[in-house]
């Protein structure tokens, strides 16, 4: 057998197409077992993570692999403006404006970059991941540095999510 790897290394772009790059494979797949809530992240697009993080925005997709009675998914947020999304999180009532949506087994999710989200407990979920980018914004922790610019942190969360 082969690795991937060496395909990709031999065939290239012939294999590949040329609008992805040959260096860096540009998919990456997780298995998550959420025994708790995971953490309310949020992924920035394109445009922001080249000018922020001199990378590429991040969209996925979940497909439930398992989900215990009552098992939910954090996606999006319910109605709520910019000021009270950020009354909310520096009040430590987010809860408050996360959309909850119950799963089960076979359900598929699309989350697009800029979509607040979260794992809950009790769902196994993989994650494929349209480009193999590590940059997440941990909305319930958005006072901590990130990246080594929290202005940049709010900013995005702010500027981006609520535009």
């Amino acid at each position: 057998g082969r690795t991937l790897k060496s395909i990709i290394d031999e065939y290239g772009y012939d294999l590949m197409g040329n609008k992805v790059s040959v260096e860096r494979f540009p998919l990456l797949i997780k298995l998550i077992d959420a025994g708790e809530r995971l953490s309310v992240q949020v992924h920035p697009d394109d445009e922001y993570a080249l000018k922020y993080e001199r990378d590429q925005g991040k969209t996925e997709a979940w497909y439930v692999l398992k989900a215990e009675p009552g098992a939910k998914l954090i996606i999006g947020t319910k109605d709520c403006s910019k000021e009270e999304f950020i009354s909310a999180l520096e009040g430590n009532y987010l809860e408050k404006y996360l959309n909850e949506v119950p799963v089960k087994k076979g359900d598929c999710y699309l989350i697009k970059s800029g979509m607040v989200h979260a794992i809950c407990e009790g769902v196994t979920i993989a994650e494929n991941i349209y480009a193999c980018i590590m940059h997440g914004y941990n909305i319930t922790a958005y006072k901590k540095t990130v990246t080594g610019n929290s202005f940049c942190y709010r900013s995005f969360i702010m500027s981006y999510y609520f535009n």
